[in-house]
């Protein structure tokens, strides 16, 4: 596995959701720097990189571009070049969204590689949980796969489409830490545990908000709604992630199952703020949101 370590670096201006007019009304102008990666403004992770310790082999350089609702869409690749000493451009990665759903993938060319085909998530809805449980088809081209779920919205198998064969399954801890991949297309397939979106280079799960690792079973950065989520700031779903799924990187959903059994422990059901409610709700300017 790699190891990536921290990188300094400066930026002469800071991201922001909406580029209001009052700078003292942004969202977040704190540069924040997690282990081994560096973030910028509310908190966005825009590169990571191997330590320079690694072996030339493995070195590995990550960056990544966001949109005006905080959605990734594009990721660069760069590979240490042992001649001149340099990390050198490999490949460009594009995302399409509807929402919160990815539905394609494009390369540097803008010509398409995959598409996603998504319906209800956990919350019954389009995208009332982040797509979390709603994938339905993944389309490469030659091939089309049908997703198959766990009972905590996990992805554990793909069927592939016109002879009905298992391709891929998976088996995870509890934290999401993959346990086995088995079949053909299991390394391809970007969505996995909790139905999100896995780095392959890394094994970071990108939650939409916050990059979460399921070795450490913690995210890489801070919770955006800080101490009101939580007092840890980098805790996933409450150390539970068997009781629910996380939104995002913003907030827990209980399923009514879940939500009966919690209750009938003695601690309260999960309420939405309305920060994170604007955000499902594809609302660009959060910037009044409490």
């Amino acid at each position: 596995m790699r190891q990536f370590g921290l990188l300094l670096h400066k930026f002469s201006k800071p991201y922001v959701i909406n580029e209001p007019s009052d700078e003292a009304s942004t969202i977040e102008k704190r540069k924040c720097r997690t282990d081994g990666n560096v973030s910028r403004a509310a908190n966005r992770l825009v590169t990571m990189q191997t330590l320079a310790s690694a072996p030339v082999e493995s070195r590995l350089r990550l960056e990544f571009l966001y949109d005006y609702k905080g959605r990734r869409i594009e990721k660069k690749i760069f590979v240490w070049n042992t001649v001149t000493l340099t990390y050198e451009l490999q490949s460009t990665l594009k995302f399409v969204y509807d929402g919160w759903n990815l539905t394609a993938e494009l390369d540097g060319n803008n010509v398409l590689l995959r598409t996603f085909v998504w319906g209800k998530d956990a919350t019954g809805s389009l995208q009332g949980a982040g797509g979390v449980g709603g994938l339905l088809l993944i389309d490469d081209g030659p091939s089309t796969y049908r997703a198959g779920f766990d009972g905590n919205e996990n992805i554990v198998a793909l069927v592939k489409v016109g002879d009905g064969h298992l391709a891929p399954s998976y088996e995870y801890g509890p934290f999401g830490e993959p346990l086995r991949t088995t079949g053909e297309y299991g390394e391809q397939n970007p969505f996995r545990f909790s139905s999100v979106y896995t780095d392959h280079e890394t094994g970071m799960l990108s939650y939409g908000f916050r990059y979460y690792n399921p070795q450490t079973g913690s995210w890489l950065g801070r919770d955006a709604l800080e101490e009101a989520g939580g007092l840890n700031l980098s805790q996933f779903v409450f150390n539970n992630p068997m009781g629910g799924v996380d939104v995002l990187g913003l907030a827990r959903y209980l399923s009514p199952g879940h939500r009966v059994a919690s209750e009938a422990a003695g601690r309260p059901g999960e309420r939405r703020s309305r920060y994170m409610e604007a955000l499902l709700e594809g609302l660009p300017d959060v910037r009044e949101m409490d």
